[in-house]
């Protein structure tokens, strides 16, 4: 799916940028835009995170105009019915870092096609990884930050993923990497993942930044004091 035609019935000048849909549309000023610029890059969290958790675009208005602007769909994650299968095609720690939420996944004998739900259609990144992780084809729709926050939180509470290689080829050589979820009860995980389990927790709740834990992480591989 093309993310960069415009709206059917009044063509504007596509903005190949989120901060340029957003100044085109007026949902925010340039002196909004350098705060929270400054704000995601101190603590490596997309810059609409920071917008929408500082008050400083309304997300509902920002999700409406990225779906007109490139001409995508827009949906609803407290209503639509997400697919087990697609979830399993992205990784927990993929979906909270770019704030995508995989929809549904459909395969045919050519390719496999993953929907995938997104805050900001426009962060090649995001796209890259999902793309990079699951192998798919991938169909961006439009939803806001607090809506794929929650399904986050609602879908994967009590699996996690991990990456594995696919194998899709007769001589059974790794095509590229996949994940699977593992069904695990919590006394039967692994201190590995009850300890990313904690720090996710720690940085979801804002008590642990993500450059605090690697400066610390760096640290105790030079071998310094912490």
């Amino acid at each position: 799916m093309s993310i960069d035609r415009l709206g059917e019935t009044q063509p504007v000048k596509p903005s190949s940028t989120l901060e340029g849909v957003l100044l085109d549309e007026k949902l925010v000023d340039e002196a909004a835009l350098r705060q929270a610029r400054r704000v995601a890059l101190r603590r490596r969290i997309p810059l609409l995170e920071v917008l929408v958790e500082e008050h400083l675009v309304d997300e509902v208005h920002v999700a409406d105009a990225l779906a007109r602007c490139l001409r995508l769909p827009r949906v609803s994650l407290t209503t639509v019915t997400l697919d087990d299968e697609a979830l399993r095609e992205v990784p927990h720690d993929l979906a909270l870092a770019h704030l995508v939420m995989p929809v549904a996944l459909e395969s045919d004998a050519v390719r496999r096609t993953l929907r995938l739900a997104m805050a900001n259609p426009l962060d090649p990144f995001a796209l890259d990884d999902i793309i990079h992780s699951s192998g798919c084809v991938v169909e961006p729709v439009v939803a806001t930050v607090g809506e794929i926050r929650d399904a986050i939180q609602r879908s994967y509470r009590g699996f996690v993923t991990k990456m594995i290689p696919r194998l899709s080829n007769d001589e059974g050589r790794p095509d590229g990497p996949s994940t699977q979820p593992h069904l695990q009860l919590p006394d039967e995980t692994s201190l590995e993942v009850r300890l990313v389990a904690l720090i996710g927790i720690l940085v979801e709740r804002g008590v642990l930044t993500r450059s605090e834990l690697d400066e610390q992480v760096g640290k105790l591989v030079r071998g310094e004091d912490v």
